[in-house]
């Protein structure tokens, strides 16, 4: 019975701690989401008859306008063998502007797919002086099971 006392007393502590730490964290959490490069998201893949359906998010935090972004793709299989390379263009992207990408992987399944490398980003425009290293203002997000990363 004293332990039962003693773990709710504890709990009565730690309950306002924790709580005041999450809260703590939340801003930080959205602050995250608030980039100042460009956000590629993996949001979704699904399988369709032809192959694999991705749809990318892209968060342009920066201070350009991506006329082209031209993503140089490289899959993955579950063993760790590349199995195809796809370049993959994107819509253009106004600086503050949110856009999707989709595309499809054809004669991919999804389920095969274990990693997806952004191996570069070329080619890479913007509507006014001279395209920065685009690679290095990517920023990667991802919302799937298949690791996405550069």
């Amino acid at each position: 019975m004293k332990c039962f006392k003693i773990l709710t007393v504890c709990a009565a502590i730690a309950m306002p701690l924790c709580s005041a730490a999450a809260q703590e964290a939340e801003p930080a959490a959205a602050d995250a989401s608030a980039s100042s490069g460009m956000l590629v998201e993996l949001n979704k893949a699904e399988q369709t008859d032809g192959g694999c359906h991705y749809f990318l998010l892209l968060r342009n935090g920066t201070d350009y306008d991506f006329e082209v972004l031209r993503l140089d793709l490289y899959f993955f299989d579950t063993g760790g063998v590349i199995s195809k390379r796809l370049l993959v263009g994107t819509p253009p992207v106004a600086s503050g502007d949110t856009r999707v990408a989709a595309f499809v992987a054809t004669e991919v399944d999804c389920d095969g797919v274990s990693q997806i490398l952004v191996n570069n980003v070329d080619p890479c425009e913007v509507s006014q002086g001279e395209a920065p290293a685009c690679h290095e203002l990517l920023e990667l997000g991802n919302r799937t099971e298949v690791n996405f990363f550069k």
